[in-house]
């Protein structure tokens, strides 16, 4: 509480309430196939790592948020199968009667 003197000699009091925003320290997860890009505030990643951005919260005040970023596995596998001359077997969402090599 402070006291003032006004224009016309009066002493005033103004009386402040002082409010505290909290900083907020965040962490966030997220991970992208191989050649992707990921767009992180101002950065733009394609590289695994922990990456640091700082962001401005609805009250103005600075918060800092950290990004675990994880490229995920490609995975290239080759199976064999047999069937009957007559037979048919499902693989995905082909079902498959011909010899030959598919991809799915």
């Amino acid at each position: 509480m402070e006291s003032f003197t006004s224009q016309l000699g009066c002493d005033s009091t103004v009386t402040l309430n002082l409010s505290i925003e909290s900083i907020f320290n965040e962490t966030a997860e997220a991970s992208i196939c191989p050649g992707d890009t990921y767009t992180f505030g101002s950065q733009t990643l394609d590289t695994a790592g922990e990456y640091m951005e700082l962001f401005t919260s609805q009250s103005g005040c600075d918060s800092t948020v950290t990004l675990t970023l994880s490229i995920d596995q490609i995975f290239n596998e080759t199976a064999d199968a047999t069937i009957c001359a007559d037979g048919t077997i499902q693989s995905g969402s082909q079902t498959l009667s011909a010899s030959d090599q598919y991809v799915e």
